[in-house]
Order: structure tokens, then sequence, then C-alpha cells
């Protein structure tokens, strides 16, 4: 069973970012605000609580929470993860309260909160899979030890977005697409930006005459697809929705791959399908170039 996780923080893109990077093998729920952390945590089902010091105005807003965590005898453990200074700002009778500490800010800071929570599930034999670059992996390799001994056994993949022969376990991307040209743009920003080798029906020679047995093909070269729905055809009630090929693709890509290694680009105005509903949907409303931010977050999780 997943440990279940809750998160408190005021900034909601680094909620949202670590409740991406934490989701896949916790239970994770998030807050922003001090009164809501609370109300999540009474509820007594948390074993991890990640919790923001300096809250909405408040400097001890994260402290308080601690503290009900503490005079309720809460079985949840928390973790501050603040930019509000070092471990000698929060009050000395609270220090042995908080289950670790982390700062916001500092390029070992993804690093350190992941081996703090690795150190708080008490979980070593778990297999559990995360996005790091490779400079958070040799130091993740060095805090470990000094946490636990056992929690060797822990696997991490990294993520290194610089070098193309990256240990992200993503060795190549196909695009799938209709008509619109966007998907160009998508191709040259994967390729050119993210540095990661990308395919598309466009770009390979085929052998075979159908292009369903081409598509297939190409599903062995590659380990993870991104599909663009532009508003290539029209229902009859004038409704806008990609082509029917783009969507057979979409299922055999995640059939293949999981849904976790495909994400779908979405023009807004296109008539949604229920197998998209998820954290891998990525929605844009004119420009597809407006939700390369989000696919450069999906792609590299970057805290």
């Amino acid at each position: 069973m997943k440990k279940k996780l809750l998160i408190v923080d005021d900034d909601k893109d680094l909620l949202e970012s670590l409740y991406d990077f934490f989701l896949p093998d916790f239970d994770v729920e998030i807050s922003n605000s001090q009164e809501e952390g609370i109300q999540k945590v009474n509820s007594g089902i948390f074993d991890i609580a990640i919790i923001d010091m300096n809250m909405n105005q408040d400097s001890e807003g994260g402290l308080r929470i601690v503290k009900f965590i503490d005079e309720h005898k809460l079985k949840t453990k928390p973790i501050v993860f603040t930019a509000y200074g070092s471990i000698d700002n929060v009050k000395s009778a609270y220090k042995k309260k908080i289950f670790d500490y982390v700062e916001k800010g500092l390029p070992e800071s993804r690093a350190e909160l992941l081996a703090s929570v690795y150190k708080a599930s008490n979980a070593p034999n778990n297999k559990f899979q995360f996005y790091l670059s490779e400079k958070e992996n040799n130091l993740l390799s060095e805090l470990l030890p000094a946490y636990n001994n056992d929690l060797n056994q822990i696997i991490v993949k990294g993520l290194n977005l610089v070098k193309s022969n990256n240990k992200s376990g993503i060795d190549c991307i196909f695009i799938a697409h209709g008509n619109n040209k966007e998907w160009r743009e998508v191709e040259t920003y994967i390729k050119d930006e993210l540095k990661f080798k990308v395919l598309a029906y466009e770009t390979e020679s085929h052998s075979v005459e159908f292009t369903h047995e081409a598509i297939e093909n190409l599903l062995d070269k590659c380990n993870f697809a991104v599909i663009v729905m532009s508003d290539d055809d029209y229902t009859k009630e004038g409704k806008a929705r990609a082509r029917q090929n783009v969507i057979h693709e979409m299922g055999l890509f995640q059939g293949r791959y999981g849904h976790k290694r495909v994400i779908v680009m979405k023009k807004k105005s296109v008539e949604l399908n229920s197998n998209l509903i998820g954290k891998n949907l990525i929605e844009y409303h004119n420009n597809i170039d407006e939700g390369f931010h989000k696919l450069k977050k999906a792609l590299g999780k970057k805290i």
C-alpha cells in the first residue's frame, strides 16, 4: 500500500510540481493554506507531511501545523521544506518535533527532499521511480546511506535534459499528429531545446504498405510518445475533434508504453476523449507553443 503524503505550501506552481513528482509512488494530497493543512492532518491518515514554514505572509504558519501534529499526537512525520532560513530559525521548542528540515532553492534541494521522504517512509524495499538530473542522482547516492544503509535497494531513474545520451529511460519520443503542421514546432522544441531523439511517421522511410503497420514498427524504436490533437476534423454538430488516426495511435501508445509515458497536447476547442483525463494532458488555446513550458515540466519535473 502506498504511503500517504500531504504537501502544504502557498506556492501553487511548486505544489503542482511536487504533486507530479511524488504522485507515481505515493498517495498525495496538497493544500495551499495553514488552515486547510491543519484540517487535512487532523484526519490522521497521513504518514508524511512536507510543510512550508512561511505561508500566506505568516512566518510561523508551517510551525503551527507542526505544533498541531505534536499536540494531537498524530502519526504524521513533518518535513519542513522552506526558503525561510536555516534550522536555527525554527523555535528550539519544536526542533525535536520536526522529522527533517530541507532548505528550498538550492541545487541539492530536491535530492535532499527526496532522501528525507524516503527516510520517513520506512520502505527500503519499495522500488520508486523519479525524474532526477545526473547531478541529483549522484547526490542522492551520497545522502541515502546516511539515512538508512538498506536503502540501496531503491531504484531511482535519472533525467538529463542536456546530454542526448540521457539516463531518463527515454530513448526516443514518437510524435503522433494530424494534418496541422504545428506538430513540427513540437518536434523542433523537443529535439533542439530538450535534446531528445524524436521520430514521427514522416521522418522515417517505410518498407510496409499500410500506415498502421509502419506505426507499429515505430513502436519498437521509441519508448515515449507525445500526441498532438489539433482541430483537424469536425462532428455533424460542428464540434472540433482530432483526426481518428490520432485517437487510435494515442490508445496504441498508451497500451504499449503505459499512460505515464504518453503526453497529450490538445487544443482547447477539441472534443475531449475520456482516455485523456489525467495529469498527462496539456491544453492550449491558439498556438501550441503555449504548452511548451508544461511539456518541459512534464518531461523534466523541475522543482
